[in-house]
């Protein structure tokens, strides 16, 4: 920055100028180095299947098929049931580990190793980290595709 100075009938003043050229440097160097960078980002997605908006919209032959196996994620228990399954109930540790829900959900992948789907239903007062630590563990036993289920009250 250089200033001047400038007299005018006794009162000072002075004349600013601004250097761009080290700020233009810093972008030369910067904008290159984020490019190549950014090649080397890994990024994760989970496959999820949204439900069509239809209600009376007719099954599929794979929706037919299909165990249907859904996680219901109450306020006290872990409530799982499907097509061909007993409905069963893990007690919630909330303390980060579901034993009983892991095993719940490995008996179901075990006697039905051709289902992948698998439909997480929570009403509105379950957090977000809830979901997703079922849906963590059910990727963990081999159930891939995930479908969110929102209900008012389970």
């Amino acid at each position: 920055m250089a200033r001047r100075r400038r007299k005018q009938r006794g009162l000072e003043s002075f004349e600013v100028t601004v250097d761009l050229m080290p700020l233009m440097s810093m972008f030369i160097s910067i904008i290159p180095m984020l490019l190549l960078s950014a090649v080397f980002l890994e990024l994760g997605a989970i496959k999820m299947q949204l439900p069509s908006g239809d209600p009376n919209a007719p099954l599929t032959a794979v929706e037919k098929e299909s165990l249907g196996l859904t996680i219901y994620i109450l306020d006290d228990v872990f409530a799982v049931e499907g097509r061909g399954l007993p409905r069963q109930a893990a007690a919630r540790a909330h303390d980060g580990v579901e034993e009983g829900l892991m095993t719940m959900l490995g008996q179901a992948v075990a006697t039905h190793p051709e289902n992948k789907d698998v439909i997480i239903g929570s009403g509105p007062e379950v957090r977000y980290q809830d979901i997703i630590q079922v849906m963590d563990l059910a990727r963990k036993v081999g159930l891939e595709s995930v479908s969110l289920l929102g209900t008012g009250a389970i």
